[in-house]
């Protein structure tokens, strides 16, 4: 995918746009294109979410441990 087909993967707006262009056209290589660079963006996203919920877990141990031993 080119810069500018980069570009309007981070605006959602500009997706479906994008996504109505293409069906309309019938371009499914287009469409192709922009459902696997969705579905990577969400596998990112996930990988991300699990990330931040293991670090706010361990955070939360951390002053729950903390605050146990101030008892």
């Amino acid at each position: 995918m080119n810069k500018q087909g980069m570009e309007i993967l981070d605006d959602p707006e500009l997706v479906w746009i994008a996504i109505q262009e293409a069906s309309q056209a019938h371009r499914e290589a287009e469409l192709t294109e922009i459902a696997i660079s969705l579905f990577g963006q969400l596998g990112e996203a996930r990988a991300e979410i699990s990330r931040l919920r293991a670090g706010l877990r361990t955070s939360v141990q951390a002053v729950s441990s903390r605050n146990a031993a101030d008892l």
